[in-house]
């Protein structure tokens, strides 16, 4: 008996020194929502999916976005309602069902006639409205059904739904009343500019070069200085003027040993002055922070456990409204641990992220990680990807205990760098949201600003009506707007240039106050209300695409290279739906009457005719049924009188709002 226990004990002993193949995760396709969707909306397929995978909708293959815990999808807009499969391209094949609802985008009654847009009921003969209930004789016309109502004489609310076999749209309602108006609801259009472009302060022509790999020989005429970049692995040729420097360029090209030669271009601050003040003025009203939502926001959060770095002339060290805020930073300017700013354009953009003093910052209780890269003069492209690199830790030889979430650029170089580029890539793919001024030439966006990922910020102007001044760069690449004020006038007419006040240096270098303008000024406001959106739970691979969704459209409906997606909103910290309201009120402002504008149209059929009544547009960004807070936008308020059975068109201009107007509106 001993002979078989052995020979198991040594199969046993064999078995244990094999290595332990671990079973490969089965893919499931665990749910689809939300259901029912309507056409249009994001769906979201939740399983364990292996790499590669391609999503079919009834065949019909799906563009989708991995997230966390699945795929994402948008429903296409031309899929009728009712029951579709979703298929998972995996081995074998993962499917699910997907209920379709309809959904009424707007619904119009002239007369006996109701006709309804939207979505669900393509080729589908068999679509059915209902109204109140009760069934009306419909017809489909291309995407719109039109039905018949009972009478002409019909007033009132009409609860409109759509039925498509066994699925039924959410209801919309509609007013026929007496009285009506309709018209435009304008997203705000600024007014033609009324101030100076200024040119971007690039320096001349570059006689640095900056050179990957190793050169079997340096090119010698004109050669001043020769050194390594430390951290980077570039070597830094300085010349006697920029044609020595082209010529080496050229020789350098053509040795095998080189693999990439670029100008050091001189990186250029791009924010201007007034006058500088020594303590806090009148110009202490930081008229800006109520129109993007702030300090209404600072209820919820003030940017406490986030880092924000800024790359820049440094900052203050010693000033009283930022050194509590301040984390230990880096001087590659001077190649040293002080980032003393001399010049005054690092400490105006701190302020406007984490002041906490006289001023205020965005975020008051965010960190600011200060990293000079620009001295007295222009700085370096090498040294701006250096400093870059280092503000999210990833500098080789130069520790950083304090990695930022957040980098902050407000400088800029005039053509593209693939030193630079490779720099931003590095950062974002460590998960980094790098924020950039657009510029100030009123052209197109300076580098970083103009590289993929970058969130790229351009100026907007105007205390009252606002406009794009005409140095604010932007075009392709431009993502959001923040306010970067206008020095050369003073719409509110209070006696203060229309600037954007933060902390600086005085004339003689000590902490101060002053007015500044340019697309500096707007990436720190769009870089603070970043930290609030970490600050309240924002996932950082959602931060961007979070800011963006949340921001106030502006110029034309919808994106735009002018704007981008609109003016950065503190919102960022609530959810909600973004929507637009007309509004009537009495004299004694009770409201009469509302209704939603779609598309930026609008139809008020519940007016009381023969009356004065004061109607008005505001937006509700959060959804919480207070509309025309701060940071939401509102128009001026018109009066007018409306015979019976009449229909008046009016149109309304949206602009930024203090929220002092808020009005409370109950609504879905």
């Amino acid at each position: 008996m001993r002979r078989p226990l052995l020979l198991a004990a040594l199969l046993l002993a064999g078995c244990g020194s094999a290595p332990v193949r671990e079973e490969a995760l089965v893919p499931a396709l665990t749910a689809l929502l939300p259901t029912p969707a309507t056409p249009g909306d994001a769906v979201t397929a939740y399983g364990r999916f292996p790499q590669g995978v391609t999503l079919t909708l009834n065949g019909r293959p799906l563009a989708h976005t991995p997230v966390d815990g699945g795929l994402r999808f948008t429903v296409p807009h031309d899929v009728r309602a009712g029951s579709h499969e979703v298929a998972v391209s995996t081995r074998p094949p993962l499917t699910g069902q997907l209920r379709v609802k309809p959904r009424i985008d707007r619904a119009v009654a002239q007369g006996r006639e109701l006709q309804v847009s939207g979505a669900g009921w393509i080729e589908a003969p068999e679509a059915q409205l209902e109204v109140n209930g009760q069934p009306l004789a419909t017809r489909v016309s291309g995407r719109t059904l039109v039905g018949r109502l009972p009478g002409e004489d019909t007033y009132g609310t009409l609860n409109v739904r759509v039925l498509v076999g066994d699925e039924a749209s959410d209801s919309y309602s509609l007013q026929r009343e007496a009285a009506a108006l309709t018209g435009q609801v304008r997203t705000p259009v600024p007014p033609a500019a009324r101030s100076t472009a200024q040119a971007l302060s690039v320096g001349e022509k570059s006689r640095v070069l900056l050179v990957a790999g190793q050169p079997a020989q340096v090119p010698l005429s004109g050669l001043q200085e020769r050194e390594t970049v430390p951290g980077l692995g570039l070597l830094r040729l300085t010349y006697g003027d920029a044609q020595q420097a082209a010529y080496a360029a050229e020789q350098l090209r053509r040795d095998p040993g080189v693999t990439h030669v670029e100008a050091d271009q001189p990186v250029g601050r791009d924010g201007s002055r007034l006058t500088a003040q020594g303590q806090p003025t009148p110009e202490g009203r930081q008229w800006f922070w109520s129109r993007v939502g702030l300090p209404a926001a600072w209820d919820r959060t003030r940017g406490a456990g986030t880092v924000v770095a800024v790359v820049d002339t440094g900052v203050a060290l010693d000033h009283p409204d930022l050194r509590a805020n301040l984390l230990p930073g880096y001087d590659f300017a001077d190649e040293d641990a002080v980032p003393q700013d001399t010049d005054g354009h690092g400490t105006h953009v701190a302020g406007l992220i984490a002041a906490d003093g006289a001023v205020s910052g965005a975020a008051p209780g965010a960190k600011v990680l200060p990293v000079r890269v620009l001295g007295s003069g222009d700085g370096s492209t090498a040294d701006l990807a250096r400093g870059l690199l280092w503000a999210a830790g990833l500098l080789d030889g130069v520790p950083n205990p304090h990695p930022a979430q957040i980098i902050n650029v407000s400088l800029g170089i005039d053509e593209n760098s693939p030193v630079l580029a490779d720099a931003v890539r590095r950062v974002q793919a460590g998960g980094v949201l790098i924020v950039a001024a657009a510029g100030n030439d009123g052209g197109r966006l300076a580098y970083p600003a103009a590289l993929p990922g970058v969130l790229a910020v351009t100026a907007l102007a105007g205390p009252k009506l606002p406009y794009q001044p005409a140095y604010a760069s932007r075009g392709r690449g431009t993502r959001l707007t923040a306010y970067g004020g206008d020095l050369l006038t003073d719409q509110d007419q209070d006696g203060v240039r229309d600037g954007i006040l933060s902390t600086d240096l005085t004339a003689s270098g000590a902490p101060g106050y002053d007015l500044r303008m340019g697309t500096s000024m707007a990436a720190p406001q769009v870089s603070g209300i970043a930290a609030l959106a970490l600050a309240s739970g924002t996932a950082p691979a959602l931060l961007r695409e979070t800011l963006e969704r949340r921001a106030g459209d502006l110029g034309v409906m919808g994106f735009d290279e002018a704007f981008g997606h609109g003016l950065v909103s503190a919102d960022v910290a609530r959810l909600g739906t973004p929507r637009t309201y007309v509004v009537a009120l009495s004299e004694a402002g009770q409201v009469l009457a509302w209704t939603p504008a779609v598309d930026g149209r609008y139809q008020l059929h519940t007016l009381p005719p023969a009356q004065d009544v004061r109607v008005l547009a505001l937006s509700d960004h959060d959804n919480d049924g207070l509309l025309g807070e701060a940071g939401e936008f509102a128009s001026e308020v018109q009066t007018l009188n409306v015979p019976a059975a009449q229909t008046r068109p009016l149109d309304f201009d949206l602009a930024p709002t203090d929220g002092a107007r808020a009005l409370p509106l109950r609504h879905p």
